[in-house]
């Protein structure tokens, strides 16, 4: 049986993968549906589901 995935620990680590890789990014972020403003370039995250 495969080992439970944190989802949230995966996003964090690919948001911070991608901010280290793309540091001209204003904004490197999971999705936040109640984020009011968003600095540009950006890029945003979403991850749903992740399989091994």
């Amino acid at each position: 049986m495969a080992e439970a995935l944190d989802l949230g620990a995966a996003l964090d680590t690919v948001v911070a993968t991608l901010a280290a890789a793309f540091p001209t990014f204003k904004t490197v972020a999971a999705e936040d549906e109640t984020r009011k403003t968003l600095e540009v370039p950006a890029i945003i995250v979403q991850m749903s589901e992740a399989r091994a």
